[in-house]
């Protein structure tokens, strides 16, 4: 019974890193979408580019997954008088997240 009882807190534990390893990957997938974002199709710079990260990471809280991102950037698109490429978005939040996740696996 005990080892049973040490598999099953390794088990906890690995999935407690595991979701905070996601929620980090996120949080660092959402502020580089967010600068991309802002520099290729808003056409911020500098503190305005970063504030907008900023803006895109809070985004995410409001419900799990990343169409609170999504519906975030289109909206910021859309009051900037932009073209929203929903596939490039799409393109660019999943090879960022992937990044995150091999930069914060090697750690």
């Amino acid at each position: 019974m005990d080892n049973f009882n040490k598999r099953g807190k390794a088990e906890e534990a690995k999935a407690a890193l595991s979701a905070e390893l996601q929620f980090k990957a996120e949080a660092r997938r959402n502020k580089r979408v967010g600068l991309w974002f802002a520099d290729t199709v808003l056409g911020l710079s500098g503190d305005e580019q970063e504030a907008f990260a900023s803006k895109t990471i809070e985004a995410d809280f409001e419900e799990s997954g990343s169409d609170d991102v999504l519906r975030f950037l289109r909206q910021q698109a859309e009051n900037a008088g932009k073209t929203f490429d929903e596939g490039a978005v799409v393109s660019q939040m999943d090879k960022e997240y992937r990044l995150a996740i091999e930069e914060l696996s090697q750690n």
